[in-house]
């Protein structure tokens, strides 16, 4: 796998360093992020770019209940788990989010 598998060190909510790339899912509720890259077939993210979801784009995600809801250019977006999978992310400093 070319991205740590973050269930070995706590799974969903596990504390992301400044700088690692995971999955969507795997950062806690609350994170700002900012997404380094779209794992998905390229039909998906395409339609992940189209709806804001694009690389290096900062979203802020708000609840993580199942499906996913994220603060993406000011408007909510859910989408489901398997999806999220596929959006990797990398947490981002305190200071750059001031």
């Amino acid at each position: 796998m070319k991205y740590p598998d973050l269930l070995n060190a706590g799974g969903r909510g596990a504390q992301l360093q400044t700088g690692r790339v995971c999955p969507l899912t795997e950062i806690q509720a609350g994170t700002t992020v900012r997404i380094q890259e779209l794992a998905a077939p390229a039909e998906t993210s395409q339609r992940l770019r189209e709806i804001g979801f694009c690389e290096q784009q900062i979203i802020h995600l708000l609840a993580h209940q199942g499906n996913i809801i994220c603060r993406v250019h000011n408007c909510r977006m859910g989408i489901g788990a398997t999806l999220a999978r596929s959006i990797l992310v990398e947490k981002l400093p305190r200071q750059a989010l001031l």
